[in-house]
């Protein structure tokens, strides 16, 4: 499945492995992917880096605001991989603004 982040330059490739079964390698070496992935997206998405500073700035540490953005993300991709859809900015941005019209009602 690829990712693109709003940025058609901005790229990045998420699989499994060949079989489509995750190994005892790749899962050894996931949340290192999930920290990078997380610190690749904060440039092209902005409410990546929205989420990131919130984080922060209620006292978190960096490594912290990392790995809970790429928790956030390992969700958004589990839903995109279970329906088959491919990740579009425009479209997360609208689901968010009606989560918090829901909130704020």
């Amino acid at each position: 499945m690829w990712l693109s982040l709003g940025d058609p330059d901005w790229l990045c490739r998420v699989t499994l492995g060949g079989s489509g079964w995750a190994t005892v390698e790749s899962l050894q070496q996931a949340p290192a992917d999930v920290h990078q992935f997380a610190l690749c997206s904060l440039q092209p998405s902005e409410w990546a880096r929205a989420y990131y500073d919130r984080y922060r700035q209620r006292g978190h540490g960096h490594h912290a605001a990392l790995r809970a953005l790429g928790a956030k993300w390992l969700k958004i991709i589990f839903v995109l991989w279970s329906r088959q859809l491919p990740y579009r900015a425009e479209t997360h941005l609208a689901t968010l603004a009606r989560q918090q019209l829901r909130q704020a009602a």
